[in-house]
C-alpha cells in the first residue's frame, strides 16, 4: 500500500508540472524561470570598498599575478586582467588551466588544455602568443625560468629549462621515465609543501622560486635529482620500505615510517646531496607526512627554504634546519606552526587557540607578535603578508609577518585566489575581485562584535 501511495504522489506531481507547463506556454500564466534565474544569477557584492568586481564566464579556480596583470583561470577560458585599475580584460584564451612563470615585465602566462599534450605561452600585457609547445606532458611555472617534460612511447624522458619567454632551452636532461603523476600543470615535485587555509587556493602566493635542485619522481618510486641551474642530474634515489624521499634546500632528507609490535617508528635523517651520506640525525621525528593510526606516509612534508616543520615524540612541533637539523624553534604544549618563511613562523598558541603569534627563527624564542582571532581561523604566509581565514565572522586580513601590523581587512565569505602586490583577488562564485592595499579598506563598519583582531606590540 506504501508504494501505491508513493507512486500516485508523482503522479499527480507530474500532472500538476504538466499542467502549469500548459498554462506558461499558453501565455495564460506568466513564466517564473528567467526572474527566478536572474536572482540566482545576479552579481552580488564580494564585500565593501573593493578596487573593482567583475564577473566571469566560468567559475574562476585560480589567479596568478604576472607582471601588473592577474591571470585567472575561469573554467574553459584563461582570462588576463589589470590589477590595479577597473579589473580591465586584456586578453582571453580558450583553456583549461593556466600557471604564471617569472616576475614583473619579465612573467608570461602559460596555458593548456585537459587531457592534451602541450601548452602555449602568451604575453599578459598584449596578449601576444610569444612560443608554442606540442609535445609536453607537464610545465611548470617559477619565478625565474619555466620547465617542461617530454616523454617518447618507450618512457624516455627529457626535462627542459627556459628563461619565462625564450624559445630555446637553457638545458635539458635525459631521464629514464617519469611517475605517472608527473602530469598536467605544476605537478608535485618530491620537495615540501607549505600548508593554505580551505578558503585560500594553493597558488594563491603566485609562482615559487627556482630550486637549487629539482626532485623529480621517476621510474619505480625513485626520484632524479637536478640542478637547475645546468641540468646535470646528479642523483637517482630509491627509497627503502616505509621511506619517503625529499629535497629540502641542498639536502636530501629520507623519512622512514616503521610498525614494531603495533606502533609506528619514526626516523628522519639529513643526506648529503652528492654522496647521500648522512649529515644529520636520525631524530626521531613526525614531519606531519603521516596523520590518524596508520603508518603509511601520504602527506608532504611543510617547509619554506630550509626551515622545516617537524613533530617530537612528545607532541610538541618543532622547526628545523634542514641543512644541519638543528633545531630553531620549539613549540610549547599544543602549539602548532601554521604559517611558515625561512626566517619567521607563525603559530596557534596551545593555552589559548584564539591567539596567533610570530618568532623568529633561530632566536631566543621570544614573541615578535601577537593577534586574537577566532579558534577555526588559518594562516598561510605569502610575498604580501601574513593571510589569515577568520570566522564568527567571515574575514580576510592580511597581517605584515615582523610587526603584526594590520595591512588590510576585509569582511567577506570569498575566497582568496592571489595575495598580489597591490592587494587580495577575492572569488565569489563567478564574481571576482579586487581588496587594494593602497585603495579602500574593504572594512565596511565595524560593530561591537566585530572588532577584528587585537595586537600586543611586544
Amino acid at each position: 500500500m506504501a508504494k501505491r501511495g508513493a507512486w500516485r504522489n508523482r503522479l499527480l506531481m507530474l500532472l500538476a508540472v504538466g499542467f502549469f507547463s500548459l498554462l506558461i506556454v499558453a501565455d495564460i500564466m506568466p513564466n517564473p524561470f528567467p526572474p527566478l534565474w536572474d536572482w540566482i544569477n545576479r552579481e552580488r557584492p564580494i564585500a565593501a570598498d573593493l578596487e573593482w568586481q567583475d564577473r566571469v564566464g566560468g567559475r574562476p579556480a585560480t589567479a596568478l599575478a604576472a607582471g601588473e596583470t592577474i591571470a585567472i583561470d575561469a573554467g574553459r577560458a584563461a582570462q588576463v586582467r589589470r590589477t590595479n585599475d577597473e579589473g580591465e580584460l586584456i586578453a582571453e584564451w580558450t583553456a583549461d588551466w593556466l600557471t604564471v612563470a617569472g616576475t614583473g615585465a619579465d612573467a608570461v602566462v602559460i596555458t593548456g588544455e585537459a587531457l592534451s599534450r602541450g601548452y602555449e605561452v602568451h604575453d599578459p600585457g598584449s596578449g601576444t602568443k610569444l612560443f608554442e609547445d606540442d609535445d609536453a606532458r607537464a610545465v611548470w611555472g617559477f619565478q625565474d625560468f619555466r620547465m617542461d617534460l617530454r616523454c617518447d612511447s618507450l618512457r624516455s624522458c627529457e626535462l627542459r629549462a627556459y628563461q619565462p619567454r625564450e624559445e630555446q632551452p637553457l638545458w635539458r636532461a635525459d631521464l629514464p621515465g617519469v611517475d605517472s603523476s608527473v602530469v598536467g600543470v605544476d605537478p608535485d615535485l618530491a620537495t615540501t609543501v607549505v600548508g593554505v587555509p580551505a578558503r585560500v587556493d594553493d597558488r594563491a602566493a603566485g609562482p615559487p622560486r627556482r630550486p637549487q635542485w629539482i626532485g623529480l619522481p621517476i621510474d619505480r618510486q625513485r626520484v632524479a635529482v637536478i640542478d637547475s641551474r645546468t641540468g646535470e642530474v646528479m642523483a637517482r634515489l630509491e627509497p627503502g620500505d616505509g621511506e619517503l624521499i625529499m629535497v629540502v634546500g641542498d639536502r636530501v632528507v629520507r623519512s622512514v615510517a616503521t610498525r614494531r609490535d603495533g606502533v609506528c617508528v619514526l626516523s628522519v635523517t639529513g643526506h648529503d646531496l652528492v654522496t647521500d651520506t648522512p649529515v644529520w640525525g636520525p631524530y626521531p621525528y613526525n614531519l606531519r607526512t603521516i596523520t590518524g593510526g596508520g603508518c603509511d606516509q601520504r602527506y608532504a612534508a611543510v617547509a619554506s627554504g630550509l626551515a622545516l616543520v617537524a613533530v617530537d615524540p612528545e607532541g610538541h612541533d618543532l622547526v628545523i634546519d634542514a641543512g644541519t637539523g638543528r633545531v630553531l624553534w620549539r613549540g610549547g604544549p599544543g602549539d602548532r606552526v601554521q604559517g611558515l618563511t625561512p626566517e619567521i613562523a607563525v603559530v596557534e598558541d596551545g593555552e589559548d587557540p584564539t591567539v596567533r603569534y610570530a618568532v623568529w627563527l633561530g632566536g631566543n624564542g621570544e614573541r615578535l607578535w601577537e593577534r586574537t582571532v577566532d579558534a577555526e581561523a588559518e594562516v598561510m604566509v605569502a610575498g604580501c603578508g601574513v593571510v589569515v581565514s577568520d570566522r564568527d565572522p567571515n574575514r580576510i586580513y592580511v597581517w605584515d609577518p615582523h610587526s603584526g601590523e594590520e595591512l588590510l581587512s576585509v569582511r567577506t565569505g570569498a575566497r582568496v585566489l592571489a595575495c598580489t602586490p597591490h592587494g587580495l583577488v577575492l572569488a565569489d562564485g563567478r564574481n571576482i575581485g579586487l581588496a587594494s592595499f593602497g585603495g579602500g579598506s574593504g572594512t565596511g563598519e565595524r560593530t561591537d562584535s566585530d572588532t577584528g583582531p587585537g595586537t600586543d606590540p611586544r
